[in-house]
């Protein structure tokens, strides 16, 4: 479990970012993804805030199950997902061999 201001987030988010498959058998490598999760999740929490306060005077509802804050995190979710060839998937894997400076996952992505 990670706790807030845990001084070992780092490490188990690495950690547990290698359950993900990137494609066929290769797994997510979290040590080259940490900084894009990190400002993902960042930019993630900031676009829930703002759009929070756009819809804060309307009438949200429930709906297929899902509350309005959740519709929003599948949502998002979704969108992440879908923009990725299996090329940029595969180099979120094992591929340590970008340039210096380079962000590895990045690389060669649309």
């Amino acid at each position: 479990m990670i706790r807030r201001n845990s001084k070992n987030a780092p490490s188990v988010w690495t950690t547990s970012t290698r359950q993900y498959v990137a494609v066929d058998d290769i797994h997510l490598n979290g040590k080259l993804t940490l900084g894009e999760n990190v400002a993902d999740l960042g930019g993630e929490i900031l676009a829930y805030i703002a759009w929070k306060d756009a819809t804060k005077d309307m009438k949200l509802e429930t709906k297929d199950g899902l509350t309005p804050s959740s519709a929003y995190f599948v949502g998002f979710a979704q969108w992440d997902c879908a923009n990725e060839r299996p090329e940029q998937r595969t180099r979120m894997g094992d591929d340590e061999s970008a340039l210096p400076g380079e962000i590895p996952h990045q690389r060669g992505g649309a």
